[in-house]
């Protein structure tokens, strides 16, 4: 799976969190999220007096970057979660996300090579 095939699955799939995802659509839609993240905090830099250090066109770019990244807090949680499925685990384990320093085991979850067949969640996702 490319890019651009991972970020329209992932929306196609926003409120599935059933089956299972590849690696590649889950990091493929990590690294558009990711780039989301750091183009709309660079868009909102400001000086040491609060002010905008970029042009009002920026500031609106990161703004409309800021909404589209809590647009994708959904389609991001469910491809974790069917990225967990992939290795076999349940997808409650994406709740230690939000538990600092813990995030590193559901990273190293993340990175596990999926189940080679089917498995209790699903057939082997196809790409």
């Amino acid at each position: 799976m490319n890019f651009i095939e991972s970020i329209q699955t992932c929306y196609k799939k926003t409120f599935n969190f059933k089956g299972r995802a590849s690696k590649s659509e889950f990091w493929w839609f990590y690294l558009y999220d990711a780039i989301i993240y750091v183009a709309g905090e660079m868009a909102w830099k400001t000086d040491s007096n609060d002010n905008y250090i970029y042009s009002d066109g920026i500031v609106t770019l990161g703004i409309i970057l800021t909404i589209l990244f809590f647009i994708n807090v959904i389609p991001a949680a469910a491809v974790g979660v069917r990225r967990l499925h992939d290795t076999n685990r349940s997808g409650w384990w994406y709740l230690l996300f939000l538990i600092p320093l813990i995030t590193l085991i559901i990273l190293y979850f993340f990175t596990n090579d999926g189940s080679k067949d089917k498995n209790r969640f699903g057939s082997k996702p196809k790409k």
